[in-house]
């Protein structure tokens, strides 16, 4: 299992960004991805809630 993580100290650097745009073309290409949005913004969980992107949920 790998851990890749997008962290910064500033905000407004593309965290978010990165992270769903990542897990995205991991998901297109067939690999299994998990997601925790630590942010006390929840900006990243906030993207799921509000719009359709097509992913694959899998919950076991």
């Amino acid at each position: 299992m790998q851990v890749i993580s997008f962290m910064a100290i500033k905000g407004g650097v593309g965290k978010t960004t990165m992270a769903f745009q990542f897990a995205k073309y991991l998901q297109e290409n067939n690999k299994s991805t998990l997601l925790i949005d630590l942010d006390s913004q929840k900006s990243l969980t906030g993207t799921f809630e509000t719009k359709d992107f097509n992913f694959k949920y899998k919950h076991n």
